[in-house]
């Protein structure tokens, strides 16, 4: 296999001069990838929203987008149409008024050592939330946390010995487990030495979403009483990490009934409510007047965290999350832990483009193991890579579906 040169472009946190760039005419070998079924996940932006082709569905473009980096795009694509959040005067100016802002990580991290679990929540569609996951798991792990539950692990006999018998998370292992920054957040975990487990009630047509929320809270019963050591966090979607009554055909979520079926009271951490928005009308008054730099809750002057109703404690934090900015075409929170911006030039595969490119490590299986990255590039938009430093196989793939991978290296 021929070596593909690469520019890399190294960076800081806050840098915002720009770096000079370098294109090198790289070789690139043919290929050919048998995606797994249900197919694959990872295609072009103009193939995703287009509405003629074999297998297109209005309510996945966003999803599909997500998979691709497109994170912008796929925002407009799944909260189109939302309606405005009413708009409580007298509730603004009480926050305003009387709550400041104070950084998340270490509130949530010293909350975290009085309690035996910990439930996290996410936005689906937005990969900030497993970012910021990722950014708790070390000190949840000084504190005794061992076991990661995921709502999102897919939850069939075996998922779990399926998940642990891959050296990093595979297609299979779950829809949103597809993006790369879920798979990345599930990786560090078990590097971490977290066990990781899927606790999803499977699908049964006419389930009413209260019997969800009780089988979820069965499938964490049993699994406790069968690992009873160490702590539990859970990733979880939305309102399932709700506690009290929520109403209607939920009743209780997942974790009021986990409350009242241990004991334990669970911290349970928002990251839903109040977040940036593709149109900002959608957004809470308090998260556009937060404005934060840096992911933050809010307390008063007795240490009491701001609480999203008025008669409600469905969450113990709210965390608010800061505008997404972009660097090199991709949002600055993919940034962390020693990743850098890495552009390929693909002239010589042929073609204007786009190309889009999946980085993997030599140890992947092509088209089966989820990409450390992936990012749609052309010479009229180019995007880059955000790698680590290393090895890695580029599979580029043209719109026509031809296929071409190289080897390279990131210092």
């Amino acid at each position: 296999m021929r070596n593909l040169t690469l520019l890399f472009l190294f960076f800081t946190a806050g840098l915002s001069a720009q770096v000079s760039t370098r294109y090198l005419s790289p070789e690139f070998d043919t290929v050919s990838v048998e995606y797994p079924p249900p197919g694959n996940a990872y295609l072009h932006r103009a193939t995703i929203v287009d509405t003629s082709r074999e297998g297109y569905h209005p309510g996945m473009v966003g999803n599909l987008l997500l998979f691709v980096g497109a994170v912008e795009e796929a925002r407009r694509a799944l909260e189109a149409g939302e309606p405005a959040p009413l708009r409580d005067t007298a509730r603004y100016a009480h926050f305003r008024d009387h709550y400041r802002s104070t950084p998340a990580l270490p509130q949530l991290l010293r909350a975290a050592e009085d309690h035996e679990i910990v439930i996290v929540n996410e936005v689906h569609h937005d990969p900030r939330h497993r970012t910021f996951t990722r950014s708790l798991l070390a000190g949840l792990y000084d504190r005794g946390y061992r076991h990661l539950g995921l709502e999102a692990l897919t939850n069939w006999a075996g998922a779990d010995s399926s998940l642990a018998a891959h050296a990093y998370p595979t297609v299979r292992a779950g829809f949103y487990l597809q993006e790369p920054e879920f798979a990345a957040m599930v990786q560090e975990a078990r590097d971490l030495g977290f066990r990781v487990f899927a606790y999803e009630d499977p699908y049964v047509p006419g389930r009413e979403p209260a019997q969800r929320e009780a089988g979820q809270t069965a499938n964490i019963v049993a699994y406790r009483k069968e690992h009873p050591e160490g702590k539990l966090l859970l990733h979880a979607g939305y309102d399932h990490a709700a506690e009290g009554t929520i109403g209607g055909n939920w009743g209780r979520a997942m974790a009021q009934r986990l409350a009242d079926s241990t004991g334990l009271d669970p911290l349970t951490i928002d990251q839903t409510a109040y977040r940036e928005r593709a149109d900002t009308s959608q957004e809470e008054s308090a998260y556009r007047y937060a404005d934060p730099e840096e992911p933050v809750v809010y307390i008063d002057a007795r240490g009491e965290p701001w609480q999203y109703g008025y008669d409600a404690h469905w969450f113990d934090y709210h965390v608010f999350h800061p505008r997404t900015t972009y660097r090199h075409g991709r949002p600055d929170y993919r940034f962390g832990s020693g990743r850098r911006a890495v552009y390929l030039d693909c002239a010589d595969i042929g073609g204007a483009g786009p190309y889009l490119l999946q980085a993997y490590r030599p140890g992947d299986d092509l088209g089966r193991t989820v990409p450390r990255d992936i990012v749609e590039t052309s010479p009229g938009d180019p995007r880059a890579l955000v790698l680590s430093a290393g090895t890695y196989r580029v599979l580029a793939t043209t719109p026509d579906q031809r296929q071409w991978v190289a080897t390279v290296t990131v210092e």
